[in-house]
């Protein structure tokens, strides 16, 4: 039985050989899997970025919004105290959007360049105008995206 084994040791080898062979194809292939897994894990990673800098731009449009049509509406009248905290409110509200866009810039979650492309004129804007009220501290990451990309003018 032993001579039968000593003569076979060629098919041994040889079928060593084909299960090597199976193995590295199989490694090849699921390397090329895996690399499709990766590109599609990127595209989606890429598209939930796009809807998530479409959802916080909704949020500040809306604050935005709410603001001006606030501004508009008491445009001609004394304010009392009521409408003045109401004012305030809605500034701040429409403030703290964009400071929080600013963080996810200033993070690197938001591309910077969409959101400058979009914001870039209302932060400088917004940068001055809490300068001026000394209230930069406040909104510190508007003040890091505009000190940090040198938005003032």
């Amino acid at each position: 039985m032993l001579e039968v084994l000593v003569n076979n040791s060629d098919y041994i080898d040889v079928i060593v050989k084909i299960i090597q062979g199976f193995t590295s194809v199989g490694v090849i292939i699921g390397l090329f899997i895996a690399c499709l897994q990766l590109r599609s894990g990127l595209k989606s990673n890429r598209i939930n970025i796009l809807k998530s800098e479409f959802d916080i731009f909704l949020k500040i449009s809306e604050a935005e919004e709410d603001f001006i049509d606030y501004l508009d509406e008491i445009e001609n009248i004394q304010l009392d105290k009521k409408s003045n905290d109401l004012l305030n409110k809605k500034r701040e509200a429409y403030y703290k959007a964009l400071n929080l866009a600013c963080l996810y810039v200033l993070e690197r979650c938001f591309t910077k360049k969409h959101f400058l492309n979009e914001y870039k004129g209302i932060l400088v804007a917004i940068y001055k105008v809490l300068e001026n009220n000394n209230m930069l501290d406040d909104y510190v990451n508007i003040k890091n995206l505009v000190i940090k990309y040198k938005l003032k003018s």
